[in-house]
Order: structure tokens, then sequence, then C-alpha cells
């Protein structure tokens, strides 16, 4: 059962990620010590209209919104490493993850997902629940 759950997860964790490339992109023009002084000192007011800014650029419907909070570490050697969390919601799901930017490569850690079943309450069924996920991803970045 672990497994299923782990397989699962991680498949979730992939159609986010793939969803969210070009926003990562995008995110990644913002200076880390930006990020740094937003997320740790709370100044760079900036940075947080930039944030919004962008995540509505990609996500065009409004069903992604940044959650306020993230982080980032500014290593001596290697690469800055950026968290942003955010929100995802529409009728039929709920998601709340972190999107990870290191160098070149970008995570989604999940740590939150609700399907809402509706007025037929069924037994969850994962794969279909993973194709419920990624199209409403998929519709929210087509909205405009």
């Amino acid at each position: 059962m672990i497994g299923t759950f782990t397989d699962c997860l991680s498949e979730r964790e992939r159609i986010v990620a793939e969803a969210c490339s070009k926003l990562a992109s995008d995110l990644r023009l913002i200076d880390p010590l930006s990020y740094a002084n937003f997320f740790h000192l709370s100044q760079s007011p900036g940075v947080y209209e930039d944030i919004c800014r962008l995540v509505l650029a990609n996500f065009p419907s409004g069903r992604m919104q940044f959650s306020c909070s993230g982080d980032a570490l500014l290593p001596w050697s290697g690469n800055p490493v950026v968290a942003i969390d955010l929100e995802f919601s529409d009728d039929s799901l709920h998601v709340f993850f972190r999107l990870v930017l290191n160098g070149d490569k970008t995570a989604v850690e999940l740590h939150h997902i609700a399907f809402h079943a509706g007025d037929t309450p069924e037994e969850p069924r994962p794969q279909e629940n993973n194709l419920r996920l990624a199209n409403a991803l998929a519709a929210a970045r087509r909205a405009a």
C-alpha cells in the first residue's frame, strides 16, 4: 500500500511541476536576494507584487494564488534555493504545494490535496484523480 501511495504522490507532484514549468522559469527572473529579503526580513515588498503578477500571467483564470510564504537559502557556494508556497483551487479540487527552484531544476512538494467527490460518495480512484488534476491545471493555464 505504501508503494502505491508514494507512486501516486510522486505522479501528482510531477503533474503540478510540469504545469508550473513556465511559471518557474519566470520566477527565476527575480533575484534570489530579493526573495530572501522578502521571506526572512519582510523587506522588498515589490517581490510580492512580482510573484502575484507572474502567477496571474501564467494562470490567467485566477485559480492559482501565491500563499504569501516561502523560503530562500543563499549558500556561500552552490545554487540559491528558492521555495514559493502556492495554492490551486477549482470546483473539483484544492491543492497546497511548494514550488522549489534550485538552479535550473524545479521540484514540487505537495502539502495537501483534496478532491471533491460531488453529490455521490465514491471510492477514491487515484488515476482518475490524477487526470482531474492535470486537466484542471491545463484549463487554468488556457483560461483568459
